[in-house]
């Protein structure tokens, strides 16, 4: 379900939200959506990155999602979702994302990773640690089985 636009609604002119996109496809999607919501520009930080657990760990080379919005050829038999590339996106962790970014608080943490959120949160151990956020995780019928979901 997309979230962020209103979000960056709901923080105000005064918040933020850091989206993080691991699919060409969503980030360009997101990047346009605020082209077209152009208030909303200076409360988005727009990441092209794909959440990991350790940066070392190997990366997939695309993932599925987007269900179920595709023609039955080109969705997933198992997953769902129709297969993106992710190979542009850099592996980082959650807590990488957070330091660099600076924040001196977290309200929020919102995971729609389609399957993969063991893996994510194993990435955000210092942050959730250090700000004890409230998580609200996206959850579907079809995830990926030993992807940690």
């Amino acid at each position: 379900m997309p979230t962020t636009l209103p979000l960056a609604h709901a923080v105000g002119p005064k918040g933020r939200v850091i989206a993080v996109e691991a699919t060409e496809y969503a980030h360009e999607k997101l990047r346009r959506n605020l082209e077209l919501n152009p208030d909303l520009i200076p409360r988005v930080q727009l990441i092209h990155s794909i959440l990991v657990a350790a940066p070392s760990k190997p990366v997939e080379t695309a993932i599925a999602s987007s269900c179920p919005l595709h023609d039955k050829e080109t969705v997933h038999p198992t997953l769902g979702g129709a297969l993106h590339a992710v190979d542009q996106a850099e592996a980082r962790t959650v807590d990488d994302v957070v330091t660099e970014a600076g924040l001196p608080r977290i309200d929020l943490i919102k995971l729609d990773v389609d399957g993969h959120e063991l893996t994510v949160l194993q990435g955000a151990r210092e942050t959730l640690k250090r700000f004890m956020p409230p998580l609200l995780i996206e959850l579907g019928p079809l995830l990926p089985r030993g992807a940690g979901a």
